[in-house]
């Protein structure tokens, strides 16, 4: 009796190590697939069984791995709470239906923190209170990427963000920002809790292009700092931004002269202006 009592013990630690073992198991690189199977995580999502959506693969992806999508389909919305790439397609797109968001960043400060997000289309279809990303912690590059009729395309909030390549197109706001910016007549720049920064691509036909929230000021009431900054080349700006009804707008404390309280910066060859 004692025997067999002590096999079944065994037996049940045994099973219980390895469901704890395949919870934890995890994968530098997972895959997504418009004909994959989010029961696939049992496999880690691998190329020859990828997973369905981009939450599943992200279960199972070590930080700062890589979620790799194969074929155009939509992957769902997600929640990233630590540094990872997500390299997309053409037609790979994220479809974010009333009052939600497409993708939510929130992987704090520290090394491994880097979020990229490469080659993905975030669709709202119009609908309510659409978001298409939103930052509120992590360092965030997104690239080759388009945003479509969101009631908000990117919000970022006391972080810092660069869009290079992006599209953002007929949106209700196209960049939203809170936090304190930088000065944007100080060489090199510096300090500042948010700062979004765009190399190329189009900001166009958006009812509001870019909205800044209290942004902080430059000394005493004269001038608002800056959270939004494009970059500058000889000739001028490399993103074009055009066709939007109200080019800039926001909240500050800026008294001097209301009217022209709000701007954005521009950034040519200072890399120290967005470190974390």
């Amino acid at each position: 009796m004692r025997t067999t009592t002590s096999w079944t013990a065994l037996s049940a630690m045994v099973a219980t190590l390895t469901l704890v073992s395949a919870a934890q198991a995890v994968s530098p690189r997972t895959f997504v697939s418009s004909t994959g199977s989010d029961t696939n995580t049992a496999s880690n999502c691998a190329r020859t069984s990828p997973c369905r959506t981009f939450a599943s693969a992200y279960s199972v992806t070590s930080a700062g791995g890589d979620i790799v999508a194969l074929d155009a389909a939509g992957y769902g919305t997600l929640t990233i709470t630590s540094g990872v790439n997500i390299l997309g397609t053409e037609g790979a797109f994220i479809s974010v239906g009333t009052g939600t968001t497409g993708i939510t960043v929130n992987a704090g400060s520290g090394s491994g923190n880097l979020v990229v997000l490469r080659n993905l289309q975030f669709t709202g279809a119009d609908a309510a209170n659409t978001n298409g990303v939103v930052v509120n912690s992590g360092r965030v590059i997104i690239e080759q990427s388009n945003f479509r009729r969101l009631a908000k395309a990117l919000t970022v909030n006391s972080s810092k963000v660069d869009v290079v390549d992006g599209s953002i197109v007929g949106n209700t706001t196209a960049v939203v920002t809170t936090g304190p910016g930088v000065d944007p007549n100080q060489f090199p720049m510096s300090g500042g809790t948010t700062q979004v920064r765009l190399s190329r691509g189009a900001v166009l036909d958006n009812g509001t292009a870019f909205f800044m929230t209290d942004p902080g000021l430059v000394n005493a009431s004269t001038q608002n700092l800056v959270t939004i900054l494009a970059y500058h080349q000889a000739g001028g700006m490399t993103t074009v931004v055009a066709g939007n009804t109200t080019y800039i707008a926001g909240t500050g404390s800026c008294t001097s002269d209301p009217n022209n309280c709000q701007r954005i910066g521009r950034f040519d060859s200072d890399v120290t202006g967005n470190t974390k």
